[in-house]
C-alpha cells in the first residue's frame, strides 16, 4: 500500500491492490460511469453483467490495482492478467469497445506467440474524471509493474493505448510499439479516458510491449 499526499487538494490518495470482488465490482462501475457516454460504449448498461462477470474473471485470475480517495472510493484502476487467459464469455453478445479490444488481445497472441506465464496484459485503466489530471494511472503502473515483471517473472508487460494520453504514458513508462491500429473512426480524435482532447491526426489503437530489462534500466535511471 502506498500514500499520496495530492499537492492540488491536500487530499490523501491510497494505492493499494484490490481484496474482494465487491471491490472490483466498485471499480468496474467507476469505470463504467467514465466510458458510457463515449462513442464505443454507448449501450454500456445493457452489458453490466457481461461486463461486471468479466471484471470479477480478471480479479480471481490476475492482478488489480486502484487508488482510494479519503472517502474510500475508487478513482482510478489498473487491471493485469495473463495475455493468454480471456475473461469475457465468448458465447454472449459483446459491448462494440469490448470486442474492438478483445481482437486486439488475440492478436497480440498470435503476433507474440504467447504461451502462459510468459506475457502479462495492462488495461482496464480509468481515472475518474476529477482526478484525470493527478497522473494516478501512472503512479498505479509503476507499482503495479514492480510485482508483476520482478515477483510473478512475467516476461513482457502488454498493453493496447487507446488515447492519446494514454499512449505518451506508455512511451514514458518504456513501452515499444508492437503494431499501430489507427483510429476507430473519424470522430474518434475526440476519445479519451485519462483526461484531454484526442487531436486530429493522432493515432491511437496502438499494441507496445515493456520487457523486464527495459523497466528495471527506467528504475535505476529514476533513483540516480
Amino acid at each position: 500500500m502506498e500514500k499520496i499526499k495530492q499537492d492540488q487538494t491536500k487530499e490523501q490518495i491510497v494505492i493499494r491492490k484490490l481484496i474482494s470482488e465487491a471491490e472490483i465490482d466498485q471499480a468496474m462501475m467507476m469505470r463504467f460511469n467514465e466510458l458510457k457516454n463515449l462513442p464505443y460504449y454507448k449501450n454500456l448498461e445493457q452489458f453490466y453483467d457481461v461486463e461486471l462477470e468479466a471484471g470479477r474473471n480478471m480479479f480471481n485470475n490476475g492482478q488489480a490495482c486502484a487508488a482510494f480517495n479519503e472517502k474510500g472510493e475508487i478513482v482510478a484502476i489498473v487491471i493485469a492478467f495473463d495475455l493468454t487467459f480471456e475473461p469475457y464469455n465468448i458465447s454472449k453478445r459483446l459491448l462494440r469497445g469490448t470486442e474492438k479490444l478483445r481482437s486486439i488481445r488475440q492478436d497480440a497472441r498470435k503476433i507474440l506467440s504467447a504461451q502462459p506465464g510468459e506475457y502479462c496484459f495492462v488495461g482496464y485503466s480509468v481515472a475518474r474524471k476529477d482526478y484525470r489530471r493527478q497522473q494516478l494511472i501512472h503512479k498505479i503502473c509503476l507499482i503495479l509493474f514492480d510485482d508483476l515483471l520482478l515477483n510473478l517473472r512475467f516476461k513482457r508487460l502488454v498493453v493496447i493505448s487507446v488515447s492519446k494520453e494514454g499512449f505518451l504514458s506508455s512511451v514514458k513508462l518504456g513501452y515499444k510499439v508492437l503494431k499501430y491500429y489507427g483510429a476507430w473512426e473519424e470522430d474518434d480524435k475526440n476519445e479519451y479516458y485519462n483526461g484531454g482532447e484526442i487531436k486530429e491526426g493522432v493515432t491511437f489503437q496502438v499494441l507496445s510491449t515493456l520487457d523486464s530489462d527495459k523497466h528495471q534500466e527506467l528504475n535505476r535511471a529514476a533513483k540516480l
